[in-house]
């Protein structure tokens, strides 16, 4: 940074970027690390959420004020300054604080195949964040102007919505990740009108604002859940290379694809491919949803901390799989006919795992399976 803010010379500025660039990217991964292993689920929530709402209120402070009584780099060395502070903590943080708090994570799960769809799903965000939408934004502001503190504002928006949504749901998670492909979907649908009608530009902004912070935040915090829950560092090396390299990398690209031609077709492409991610979404929403409904690490995201220390309530009993999956979801309240829906199964097939399940915790209805684990529940 320093040498692009006193150098002139062009390739020593880009060097200057490029090392900063890769330096930086370097401190993020060291601080997501303790953000995974270290922070209880409590940390983990206000942390994420507070620096993405710490992010979109300086942006906002930088646009209607800062920039006004700065000029030349003095933008570039006041957000120097902010990354400098913000940067002290990693020089604080204590390589043991990892090794003492992964010693409480006994009887770790197994993490199954199916949890790595969550990637895919955070790879899908990345692009429409960093990519598509980003695109299309930087194409719409070179024609309309102060779209940007109208994006931050949104982000403002998107931060008290996750707030407030998981103020009132235990798996909030669930409703946030499809507000957040509702708010980018429908913004870049706004944004086919704009020409006819200019207002619709400040909605486009407002919609792409609360769908990438909600959608950040999220991807974040279910990273961090799944990563301490399973105590798998290949699951945290996985989700920095689909949402750096699949997804922030081929969102830029994107991105510069789009801003690099005319308005009309940027609209269309932005508009193909959002329906395309919205169509796989709706492909693996099926699988996405038995994960997010009855996965241990779904049990723990409206917890304090991780808990491994308890095993699995249905542990000797010898129940299958599936069996184990129907009996969840009935303490979930969901009917049989519901748990065929969601496991894409036969309801003769879901009623026969339900009597083996009877058979082996040797009870005869619901009302004696919730009985039997009620004090599972009301943790």
């Amino acid at each position: 940074m320093t040498l692009f803010l006193i150098s002139s010379d062009t390739s020593l500025q880009l060097l200057g970027l490029t090392v900063f660039g890769i330096t930086l990217g370097i401190v993020n991964i060291s601080i997501l690390i303790p953000f995974v292993f270290v922070m209880n689920n409590t940390e983990k929530f206000y942390s994420v959420l507070g620096s993405n709402l710490l992010i979109n209120v300086i942006m906002l402070i930088e646009l209607g004020y800062i920039n006004d009584k700065l000029s030349g780099h003095g933008v570039y060395i006041v957000s120097y300054i902010i990354l400098a502070i913000s940067l002290t903590a990693t020089i604080l943080f204590k390589k043991s604080s990892i090794v003492n708090c992964l010693k409480g994570l006994i009887d770790t799960p197994n993490i199954t195949p199916r949890i790595y769809l969550t990637l895919i799903n955070n790879c899908a965000i990345a692009i429409l964040c960093k990519g598509v939408g980003k695109g299309v934004f930087n194409i719409t502001t070179q024609v309309y102007d102060g779209l940007h503190i109208w994006f931050y504002i949104g982000g403002v928006i998107g931060c008290l919505v996750y707030f407030i949504l998981n103020g009132f749901y235990k798996r909030a998670f669930i409703w946030l990740n499809n507000i957040t492909f509702f708010a980018i979907a429908m913004g870049l649908f706004c944004n086919t009108f704009t020409e006819d009608i200019p207002q619709m530009a400040t909605v486009f902004s407002i919609l792409l604002g609360i769908g990438s912070t909600i959608g950040m935040i999220n991807m974040y915090y279910i990273l961090a859940v799944v990563g301490k829950k399973y105590n798998s560092m290949k699951y945290v090396k996985l989700s920095i290379f689909f949402i750096g390299i699949c997804g922030g990398i081929s969102g830029v690209v994107i991105g510069n694809v789009i801003s690099n031609i005319n308005t009309i077709q940027a609209s269309i492409i932005a508009t193909v491919i959002a329906t395309l991610f919205l169509l796989i979404f709706l492909v693996i929403s099926p699988n996405l949803v038995r994960v997010q409904q009855y996965n241990d690490w779904v049990m723990d995201a409206g917890r304090v901390e991780i808990e491994n220390k308890k095993k699995d309530m249905f542990a000797g009993y010898h129940l299958s799989k599936r069996e184990t999956e129907v009996c969840k979801l009935l303490l979930e309240g969901f009917t049989l006919r519901q748990i065929s829906a969601t496991l894409s199964i036969a309801y003769s097939t879901v009623n026969t795992y339900c009597t083996s399940a009877y058979r082996k915790l040797s009870i005869n209805s619901r009302t004696e399976l919730i009985i039997m684990f009620k004090d599972y529940l009301d943790e």
